[in-house]
């Protein structure tokens, strides 16, 4: 069983890109979390993707209802292969 942390504005990707969290009301160290379909900026492909989640975990979920976001989950955007969440910058308070 793998560790996998919450995603949370500001983070990274296996590409370079950046997290964009749209939550206002849920704060890990006074940073928005992120919650599927969330944005990212990739830096490799010059688009915006959205966050998907995949793989196990216990997930919390949002006031609207969305999937918390997990290390390894997904960028969907214009690279082939889709860039990995939470790589580089994390924020380690909780896991799963």
């Amino acid at each position: 069983m793998s560790i996998r942390y919450d995603i949370c504005n500001g983070d990274t990707t296996t590409a370079g890109g950046l997290v964009i969290a749209t939550s206002t009301r849920d704060t890990l160290q006074h940073r928005a979390v992120a919650y599927e379909g969330d944005l990212v900026r990739c830096a490799k492909c010059s688009s915006t993707g959205k966050i998907v989640c995949n793989g196990a975990g216990a997930r919390d979920r949002g006031p609207d209802g969305r999937m918390s976001a997990l290390s390894g989950d997904w960028c969907v955007c214009n690279c082939s292969e889709p860039p990995c969440l939470g790589f580089g910058t994390l924020t380690i308070t909780r896991y799963r």
